[in-house]
């Protein structure tokens, strides 16, 4: 930047008005615009728990939003990971999924490590819900009752 600054000087013939112009406009797009960018994924971006799904809308920037549905049936795990030792109450959390190599993320996410917990325990209880579902009537081994597709 001050490289730049310098090279404008020198161009403009000394204009402090150009100088201080285009080092404005660098630290908008540099430093300002990028901020602005991460501010609105943290604010609007949000998990949605059901009790057979969990939604994920990402929010990436004012006119762009991913809403992933995943089944609670294909969990594999879910992964918090904070940045310097959870000194900052926020971290990304990490969605495995039983099918393929598959993986989800979702960054900026406030105590990562609660929330993670928490969807493993709406996963437990599902999948223990499910299994008591076949135990009691073996014709749902498939999850639909015997005779009929899906």
């Amino acid at each position: 930047m001050v490289i730049l600054s310098v090279l404008l000087f020198v161009y403009s013939q000394g204009s402090a008005f150009w100088i201080f112009g285009s080092a404005v406009i660098i630290f908008i797009l540099f430093v300002l615009l990028p901020l602005f960018k991460k501010y609105i994924h943290w604010r609007f971006s949000f998990i949605q728990i059901t009790s057979g799904k969990i939604i994920l809308v990402d929010q990436s920037f004012l006119f762009r939003r991913d809403i992933t549905q995943m089944s609670l049936e294909n969990f594999a795990s879910v992964v918090a990971e904070t940045q310097f030792w959870n000194i900052f109450p926020f971290g990304m959390l990490r969605f495995h999924l039983k099918e393929g190599e598959r993986e989800t993320v979702m960054k900026y996410i406030p105590h990562a490590q609660e929330v993670a917990e928490k969807i493993a325990d709406v996963v437990a209880s599902f999948q223990r819900r499910k299994y008591v579902r076949v135990v009691e009537n073996p014709s749902l081994q498939n999850g639909s009752p015997a005779g009929q597709t899906t």
